[in-house]
């Protein structure tokens, strides 16, 4: 037999031998899983409103499509905040889709105690604002790109109170706009080149921290207003901020993290911060 005739059979009859994926997968019984609600609630001292936003999780063998955007959203549940005295119950913004009250007015340094009861089940959650104040952001300087004059990028600090177990975030954003109309734009998260999101002060308690963002492109209409701002956050907040944005790292060779949350019977979180803003002018181009 012909050498080239062999290797045709080899080749036809190998996959013959192998036993039919089909069978062997409908043979395994799929775990079921419930859905369970997802809570996210965010206090602030001194805010006029507290939000509270409540949907349901979907299962992993869901018919629903997985790259479905749109939450599910549970509004047929009872909200309720607590800060050991008091009891308020939250309305329903239907056109939100939301849970809220003004009528509670949180204050820094206090404990607060959530719970969510609908058909899906009853889930709880307490957290402890931050009893310092935000640290004051002081800007060192605005440079300007000498190989594009219409770039600048700002460098900055702030420097972390006395006393260990504080938890911080360091965003920079702004508003560019590209037409004549105020609704022509979009806001822009601020790359950092210099200095990480999320930060504690473990071993690094009362140090200078410095910051600089990347090359920022001045505003085509408007002036190219930056938003700098520090949060002093709780520890559950910093937590599930931090392990969503592992959990979301384009890293191909970092191992999947889970999702911390805080919420007992749940997903999601419940925490609270305290935050201070800079705002700088970068102009408009030339």
């Amino acid at each position: 037999m012909k050498p080239q005739i062999i290797r045709k059979l080899f080749f036809i009859l190998i996959p013959l031998s192998f036993p039919s994926c089909e069978s062997m997968i409908s043979d395994v019984d799929a775990p079921t899983t419930e859905p369970k609600l997802v809570v996210h609630c965010y206090l602030r001292p001194n805010s006029d409103s507290v939000v509270v936003y409540v949907n349901q999780s979907q299962p992993l063998f869901s018919s629903r499509p997985i790259f479905s955007y749109e939450p599910l959203v549970v509004m047929d549940a009872t909200v309720k905040i607590s800060d050991g005295n008091f009891v308020k119950t939250l309305d329903f913004d239907i056109f939100r889709r939301r849970y809220f009250s003004t009528e509670m007015e949180i204050e820094a340094g206090k404990t607060y105690w959530l719970t969510v009861e609908s058909a899906l089940g009853t889930v709880r959650s307490h957290c402890t604002l931050p009893a310092k104040d935000p640290p004051q952001i002081e800007i060192l300087s605005v440079e300007n790109n000498p190989g594009e004059p219409n770039e600048k990028r700002i460098n900055f600090r702030f420097r972390d109170g006395v006393g260990e177990g504080d938890f911080y975030r360091v965003t920079a954003r702004s508003f560019q706009q590209y037409g004549e109309r105020p609704e022509d734009g979009y806001l822009e998260d601020i790359w950092m080149q210099m200095g990480e999101e999320f930060i504690t002060d473990k071993f690094k308690d009362g140090d200078f921290y410095v910051y600089r963002t990347g090359w920022i492109q001045a505003g085509f209409f408007t002036d190219r207003v930056v938003d700098i701002c520090v949060s002093i956050t709780d520890e559950p907040y910093f937590n599930y901020h931090r392990s969503v944005f592992n959990f979301d790292s384009d890293n191909p060779f970092s191992e999947p993290s889970p999702v911390y949350t805080n919420i007992e019977s749940g997903l999601g979180v419940f925490a609270g911060y305290s935050s201070s803003v800079v705002q700088v002018n970068l102009g408009k181009m030339n």
